[in-house]
């Protein structure tokens, strides 16, 4: 084989292996998973809504309690970062004029997915009842699951869940209400009345 030839035959070489080369980083780069990094939410700030799909973190930056809250309104992946939510008790036996907020509201059928962060104490709880024996009420759940919607509780972090309990009322104007307590996980509390002003489950299905 002359020089000029051989020189040929190992840029040919060459060539074939560069292209090797880019074939397999090619390959490399279609397989490998796009890591996307969770948004962070400060919770000490307002109540937190989401409603695009995705991941979040959230967290306070006032470690004491809260009566901020969140609502979850698509599919993610919901990060708690040593959050202590408190929601306010409510001021009415049917929570018409003053509706009670659960500390974490998934709204409709969602599959969600709380990660609790390691290293962290995540407390959720609902406020208690009214304290005036006349009017019976409802608990609210402190994580509310819906009927549809699925939850997947992940992660090496502690969670505290407490629904509230609901309250039977005294005798009140001719009616006695009967009020359900919330889950820790799950649904409301109902109310129910002897003379027909509500006729709620005591809880969600």
């Amino acid at each position: 084989m002359r020089g000029t030839e051989r020189k040929l035959f190992k840029l040919s070489k060459l060539s074939g292996y560069f292209a090797a080369c880019a074939a397999v980083t090619a390959a490399l780069v279609m397989i490998m998973p796009v890591q996307v990094k969770a948004q962070d939410l400060n919770l000490s700030n307002g109540d937190v809504t989401i409603s695009t799909d995705g991941s979040y973190r959230i967290y306070q930056s006032d470690p004491s309690p809260t009566t901020n809250t969140i609502s979850i309104n698509c599919a993610c992946t919901v990060s708690l970062d040593g959050v202590n939510i408190l929601t306010k008790a409510p001021s009415s036996g049917m929570h018409t004029e003053d509706p009670v907020p659960n500390p974490i509201n998934i709204t409709g059928s969602y599959a969600v997915t709380i990660d609790l962060a390691a290293g962290t104490t995540n407390t959720l709880k609902s406020g208690k009842d009214i304290s005036e024996k006349k009017y019976g009420s409802s608990g609210m759940a402190a994580i509310r699951v819906p009927s549809g919607a699925t939850l997947t509780i992940s992660g090496n972090g502690i969670l505290n869940a407490y629904g509230a309990d609901g309250r039977n009322s005294d005798n009140f104007s001719g009616s006695c209400n009967h009020g359900g307590g919330g889950a820790g996980i799950g649904g409301n509390g109902g109310l129910a009345s002897t003379d027909g002003h509500s006729n709620q489950p005591f809880a969600e299905a």
